[in-house]
């Protein structure tokens, strides 16, 4: 059967209390992911049983429904659902987080709900306790704010705690920073003792990446790269993004940074990035220190996370330019609340094992869809406080996302075109690599002729496509001239840029005016196969993509298991290429492998690097840092491995001799492919240039099977902050995500598999009712809304 997959990267806003509501939409989420993990642990013959008959007896209730679609669809190919990247930002970024560890470690989707419910209350997270009659005279600023609110919202309860944050010390944030890590912590550690021992809802040989956007109080400098004259001190402007990045590879030698002893990692992440401004005082590492060791918690990992977690806007580590320990973080969403370029950077760094479905889900509460109400002036005059509020939170955090979306559309438009490319010519290109391998024909498959073939045919390759394989490895090889200066010149800190650039470029035969000798294709050949990293993940890709084809076709035979082994190994290696240039990637290799080749004795001390601020490297320095880094990549060594490995799986007896020749095919002729589609506006990091990517939104807005009984979410008022002041808002916005999050999931999957869900209606209320059984003992306070939503489904 075919092996397809719906691949979700998830884009979580800010939103303050409103963070409820996206708590609800991502919970539907998780509960999708188990289903598919339930249903992949069940043999086929057992899977009539239900989710209750499968390998996860822990209470559960939309489960049940999704298991039951995902089994139809099951029923004629091999269909999962994954999660493989979360960015968030502020509140966005504490689910984020949650979501992070619950599929990672295969919690109960339930256990963090009660962060949210009972413990992001005003009372529990209050700095202060304020006596009855302190600063009595703000109960008339209290009423006057009340009546501002929608009557269903001033309940009570709203009252009563928004008096006591009104009342607390001024000049001082009225919520503690210090409480918010304690329940983000007591929260991850509930959820630990919620899982499934030894399950995680990341498929193996698979990785999932979580981001979250923080804000250096402080800020850095950061190099600009505009002309000057002489050698003056370069130009800087000052940057306060930064971003807190944590992986986790399902593969036992990929690594993790999601172990349980680096939770903490996760709380800095949630507590940094949810740090508003005025509400919360800004978040200092030592806060979290002092935390962990009123607990008695160790944190093996600390000084880890603090050298390879925390990036700069531009990808480098934060620690090369400035102490974290030393800095103040606030709100991450005031210098990128809506994260896409994380999600971007990390899209398609993912070799699959099955044709994708990539979908970009965003879930956005509070869609900014008019402009903001500017009503206390005169009549058609923005008011003082309007203006303040409008040009100092409103609009900083409702920018438009067009670009992203852009770019998104931009990445889905070209693998279109990409297909349509390689469908027309991919005839002539396997007449042409079937004609070459066939003048091997007799000889005995082994490792030295599959790299004879590899290297014979990218020789051909050249030799047949003339100026266009010319034009095409220069392309490759600037683009790796570019990035290697680059990266040098951040780790030297020094302006030569040009200089550098030029004495790289020389050596790779990319200079006319290059005083070498010798053949220049041949040293331009010798630097791309020394270099290019993302060359040979694309090849990779393509290997993968066509050994998906085979095992489809394969049924039953004797092939199937081969081709699945031999798939499983080549996801292998192309991770443990991607570990070389990931910048996520735990090892910080740029910083440790580059500095050591900048240095004479190869420690990389970061002082010597340091000291070529001082003096221009000559091009002999520069040449023998190139070997050096060569040496540390052995790329060359990494082909001939991978040339072992692809030999010994197609001498089995089970590889018939078409699969054989279909895959050397591709694996050797990929260089007439990848002339095909590395154009011009290619990116490099985007490895698999053949997966359309779609863009979905869960909001409010979006979602209308009940829509007439859809009053609003509540906690929008007070700038989503009033879910803290009533429990019953927290519950009603809470229900209402997961009630959102489960109608747009029927939409998402239909979309995908249509003959899954041929009646979307049904399947939503099917759904609904699930969640209404689930959820109506426990949100004690919407008894009428329980009973509206019943009646409107009968």
């Amino acid at each position: 059967m075919d092996k397809q997959e719906l691949r979700l990267a998830l884009v979580i806003y800010g939103g303050a209390s409103l963070a409820v509501y996206m708590h609800g939409v991502t919970k539907e989420f998780a509960k999708l992911i188990r289903a598919s993990k339930v249903l992949s642990d069940t043999p086929a013959a057992a899977r009539a049983g239900g989710f209750a008959g499968g390998s996860d007896q822990r209470p559960a209730d939309t489960e049940h429904v999704y298991y039951e679609w995902l089994r139809t669809i099951n029923a004629t190919q091999e269909f999962r659902v994954v999660i493989d990247v979360i960015a968030g930002a502020s509140a966005g970024a504490i689910n984020g987080a949650l979501l992070t560890s619950g599929l990672v470690h295969d919690a109960d989707p339930d256990a963090a709900t009660p962060l949210w419910l009972a413990g992001a209350d005003s009372d529990n997270l209050a700095a202060h306790r304020v006596r009855p009659w302190h600063k009595w005279y703000m109960y008339p600023v209290v009423r006057a704010l009340l009546r501002r609110l929608p009557a269903h919202a001033a309940t009570a309860e709203t009252r009563r705690k928004l008096a006591r944050v009104m009342r607390s010390p001024w000049w001082m944030p009225p919520f503690s920073g210090e409480r918010l890590g304690e329940l983000l912590l007591d929260a991850l550690d509930t959820m630990r003792r919620s899982r499934r021992p030894g399950s995680s809802l990341v498929p193996a040989e698979q990785r999932l990446d979580f981001h979250a956007s923080v804000t250096d109080l402080r800020g850095y400098p950061r190099p600009l790269r505009v002309a000057a004259p002489g050698r003056g001190a370069p130009r800087v402007e000052r940057e306060h993004a930064v971003y807190c990045s944590l992986s986790h590879g399902a593969d036992a030698t990929s690594g993790t940074d999601l172990s349980d002893d680096n939770t903490a990692a996760l709380v800095w992440a949630a507590r940094a990035s949810a740090s508003f401004a005025g509400a919360f005082p800004a978040f200092r590492h030592a806060e979290l220190e002092g935390l962990l060791r009123r607990r008695g918690r160790a944190w093996p990992t600390e000084q880890a996370f603090l050298d390879h977690a925390l990036r700069l806007r531009d990808g480098r580590p934060m620690r090369a330019q400035v102490d974290p320990r030393d800095r103040e973080f606030i709100d991450g969403g005031i210098v990128d609340n809506k994260p896409f370029r994380a999600v971007l950077d990390t899209l398609y760094r993912r070799p699959a094992d099955r044709q994708v479905y990539r979908r970009v889900v965003y879930i956005e509460p509070n869609p900014a869809l008019s402009a903001p109400t500017l009503g206390n002036g005169r009549a058609g005059v923005a008011g003082y406080l309007d203006t303040l509020r409008t040009a100092l939170v409103s609009i900083p955090r409702l920018q438009p996302i067009q670009d992203e979306l852009a770019a998104l559309a931009q990445l889905d438009a070209r693998a279109r075109q990409n297909q349509r490319v390689l469908a027309s010519q991919r005839g002539r290109i396997d007449a042409w690599v079937a004609e070459l391998l066939g003048t091997e024909a007799g000889v005995p498959l082994s490792a030295p002729l599959v790299t004879y073939l590899r290297e014979t045919l990218d020789d051909q390759a050249a030799l047949q496509s003339g100026i266009a394989w010319q034009g095409y490895a220069e392309r490759r090889a600037w683009r790796l001239v570019d990035a290697i200066s680059e990266r040098w010149l951040e780790l030297g800190e020094h302006p030569f840029a040009t200089r550098l650039a030029a004495v790289i470029a020389e050596t790779a035969a990319l200079d006319p005016a290059s005083p070498h000798t010798g053949d220049p294709r041949l040293r331009l050949g010798t630097f791309l196969d020394r270099f290019d990293v993302s060359y040979r993940m694309r090849q990779l890709q393509f290997l993968i993509r066509r050994l998906n084809q085979l095992e489809a076709d394969s049924g039953d035979s004797p092939a199937r298991a081969r081709l699945g082994a031999l798939k499983l190994d080549v996801y292998r290696h192309a991770e443990s290429l991607e570990a070389l240039r990931r910048r996520e990637s735990g090892s910080d290799w740029w910083r440790r492998e580059s500095g050591a080749s900048l240095t004479p004795d190869g420690s990389g001390d970061p002082d010597r690097v340091r000291d070529l601020r001082s003096s221009q490297p000559s091009a002999v320095e520069v040449r023998a840092a190139l070997d050096a880094l060569a040496a540390r990549l052995t790329l060359g060594a990494r082909d001939r491995a991978f040339d072992e490995l692809l030999a010994a799986h197609l001498a089995d007896p089970a590889m018939t001799e078409d699969i054989r020749r279909g895959l050397i095919g591709e694996y050797a002729g990929f260089p007439l492919l990848d002339l095909l589609l590395f154009g011009d506006a290619a990116d490099e990091d985007l490895p698999d240039p053949l997966t359309p990517v779609a863009i979905e939104r869960v909001s409010p807005d979006d979602a209308g099977f009940l829509g007439a009984h859809f009053p609003g979410l509540r906690s929008r008022a007070l700038f989503g902050f009033l879910g803290f002041f009533d429990r019953s808002h927290r519950e009603h916005d809470y229900l209402w995500g997961r009630l959102h999050g489960a109608e747009r999931l029927v939409d998402i999957l239909a979309e995908v598999i249509p003959r899954a869900l041929p009646d979307r209606d049904a399947a939503k209320r099917a759904l609904v009712l699930r969640i209404l059984d689930a959820e109506e003992p426990r949100l004690h306070t919407l008894a009428p809304l329980f009973a509206t939503l019943r009646a409107a489904l009968r």
